[in-house]
């Protein structure tokens, strides 16, 4: 059931109609988005002002796929187990508003440690060697925000009798928008409530070259799928020419969906975001 929009909450922003009954919506107030609307006033109830009334509406939801997180990492392993790496980060749109407005207040210092604390949080020990982040001026919403890290790693081994564990290189999650981050806790079945703004997901892409000191692979994990829904969720790792390739993807699709399948889990919680 929509909500009914009521003079002590209500936001006012911009609609044309184009045709009748079909408007194209814009937040004017909204300063650092390059969407007419921004992605986390999707699926809200509106009212048009006219003179003689109107329905109430609901905006319309971005689908999944335009609220990704991207991430594509390639790196080198050694024997020893020190990772080399470089990776590309894309902030696609609700990631963009979450991150472009906080940008553009951090000095250059606070961004080298926001994304080297991130990085330390999937992989101990990681130091940042580098950090490019564009585009150079955040309020120029024309250009897409993008971050390129190279990175190092020590210990992303544990060795013993001629074989060894490897921990891949699997980051963004702690960038990701809020509902995709909690992705690991909800697929662990986690008594958990998230609250999800929009429809969102994040898709990542590393390749790792095993360098000397490694011959082959003993054993490769392996990962069901997901689909229903409220969520899909892939992720794979193979291993050819001597590379690790490995990809994931995770796409929220609806709140309503996702919370139904938290609450069948016993009693959620909250949790802080």
């Amino acid at each position: 059931m929509p909500k009914c929009p009521s003079r002590l909450s209500t936001h006012a922003i911009v609609g044309v109609e184009l045709k009748k009954g079909e408007h194209i919506l814009m937040d004017p107030t909204a300063e650092n988005t390059k969407d007419l609307l921004p992605s986390y006033e999707c699926d809200q109830s509106y009212l048009v002002c006219r003179p003689d009334g109107d329905t109430i509406r609901t905006s319309p939801i971005v689908p999944p796929e335009k609220n990704m997180m991207r991430v594509k990492t390639t790196a080198v392993l050694n024997g020893a187990g020190a990772l080399e790496a470089r990776s590309e980060l894309f902030f696609d749109g609700i990631n963009d508003n979450d991150y472009r407005e906080m940008f553009s207040r951090m000095k250059p210092d606070d961004k080298q440690r926001f994304f080297e604390q991130n990085l330390k949080r999937r992989m101990p020990g990681a130091r940042l060697k580098s950090l490019k982040l564009m585009p150079e001026d955040m309020l120029d919403v024309s250009s897409e925000l993008r971050a390129e890290l190279e990175f190092t790693v020590e210990g992303m081994t544990a060795a013993g009798e001629g074989k060894a564990v490897v921990n891949l290189p699997w980051i963004g999650e702690g960038m990701a928008s809020s509902a995709s981050s909690s992705a690991g806790p909800v697929l662990r079945h986690e008594n958990i409530r998230c609250a999800l703004i929009s429809p969102c997901g994040l898709k990542r892409k590393s390749h790792n070259q095993a360098g000397e000191g490694f011959s082959g692979t003993v054993s490769m994990p392996s990962y069901p799928p997901i689909e229903d829904e409220a969520m899909s969720y892939t992720r794979q790792v193979k291993f050819k020419d001597m590379t690790l390739a490995c990809e994931g993807e995770l796409k929220l699709k609806s709140s309503s969906s996702l919370q139904a399948i938290l609450e069948t889990q016993g009693q959620p919680q909250s949790h802080g975001l």
